[in-house]
């Protein structure tokens, strides 16, 4: 968060009001975060959880159920760690609740082509996980 406020603060002399206060922050702030796990990504060790770490525990009516949601979420999140960077930042913003038209003015481009590559984003995704495939840097 401090690196967030730090980037804005740098950059809030360039604002020119080509995009919106609320786009230029937006945009800021992402990009200043996937800076951040980028760094700490590759040297990183997965430090687990323990139960007490854990907010909300499944009910256990089903937990079969609960388990594969979680296996699936799991091999979705590997998908998409394996697209490329921009890639990866579109359907990020699109699974953050974004339409295409934000999507674009963050991203830098027409709400059409946002839209455009989301579909062959999650189209892409949707192939891969079916056919049980764990990555494709295509």
């Amino acid at each position: 968060m401090q690196d967030i406020h730090f980037e804005l603060w740098k950059s809030f002399r360039i604002f020119d009001g080509r995009a919106s206060l609320r786009t230029w922050v937006y945009r800021i702030a992402h990009n200043t975060g996937a800076s951040h796990m980028m760094k700490h990504k590759r040297g990183a060790r997965r430090t687990y959880k323990t139960i007490e770490d854990i907010k909300e525990l499944p009910d256990g009516s089903d937990m079969a159920a609960e388990f594969e949601r979680a296996d699936q979420r799991g091999q979705l999140m590997a998908l998409i760690t394996c697209l490329k960077p921009t890639d990866r930042q579109l359907i990020t913003l699109y699974l953050e609740g974004m339409n295409a038209a934000e999507i674009g003015e963050i991203a830098g481009i027409t709400s059409g082509a946002a839209a455009t590559k989301i579909h062959r984003l999650k189209s892409k995704l949707s192939k891969l996980f079916n056919t049980g495939h764990s990555h494709d840097k295509r």
